[in-house]
């Protein structure tokens, strides 16, 4: 049975990257595990158009974010708990964790000190322009 459960998890796998975290470390002004969780609930939240277009490139945001407030945005942790509270009200059941996807055990892609300033504005040129530069 597919559900939007599966459909969820399967995106916020998908945005389990490096370049993403990057782009959460730049947005936010760093972004720890949680954080950066809560933060791929938000790109999902952000619809098809902008989250397909982070997972492909993720200095893509300087581009598709008309503006952000790291007070207001980037945070949608209540949305990862959405879809198990769908399902378990829809069937009564409790959604198992068997019937989710994997998560993957690292960051896709080419690892990267998310502290260190210069690699970030070298890894996401536009979105560090836009959002970091003095």
């Amino acid at each position: 049975m597919t559900c939007f459960a599966q459909h969820f998890e399967s995106r916020l796998n998908r945005a389990f990257q490096w370049d993403l975290w990057a782009a959460a470390w730049i947005l936010l002004d760093g972004a720890s595990d949680d954080v950066f969780d809560a933060f791929r609930c938000w790109l999902i939240s952000q619809g098809r158009e902008v989250f397909e277009g982070a997972a492909h490139d993720a200095d893509s945001l300087a581009d598709t974010l008309p503006e952000f407030d790291e007070e207001l945005d980037g945070d949608a942790e209540d949305l990862g708990y959405a879809a198990d509270e769908a399902y378990e009200r829809l069937t009564g059941l409790e959604l198992s964790e068997a019937d989710l996807p994997d998560p993957p055990g690292d960051p896709l892609g080419q690892p990267l000190d998310l502290e260190d300033e210069e690699a970030l504005a070298e890894r996401l040129p536009r979105l560090w322009q836009r959002f970091r530069a003095p």
